[in-house]
């Protein structure tokens, strides 16, 4: 989870879009590496259904809004 934190923020940085993309795109590879972790962790019962669930839905939009983020710099 760290890691998405500090790629955002080292995005956010960045005066080039391009750079500012690369960053979001690693922070969007670093939250779904998060997302595969608590299915290993719901697997091996290390957290309940209902924190994985959330856990998978906070993570699922942060993906969305840095996926929008990546977009804009691309196009606009």
């Amino acid at each position: 989870m760290a890691s998405i934190v500090n790629n955002i923020a080292e995005g956010a940085g960045k005066f080039a879009k391009p750079d500012k993309s690369r960053f979001y795109t690693t922070a969007i590879g670093s939250a779904t590496e998060s997302a595969a972790m608590l299915d290993v962790c719901l697997r091996r019962q290390l957290i309940a259904a209902e924190a994985h669930e959330k856990g998978k839905q906070l993570l699922d939009r942060f993906v969305a809004m840095l996926v929008k983020l990546c977009r804009a710099l691309r196009d606009g």
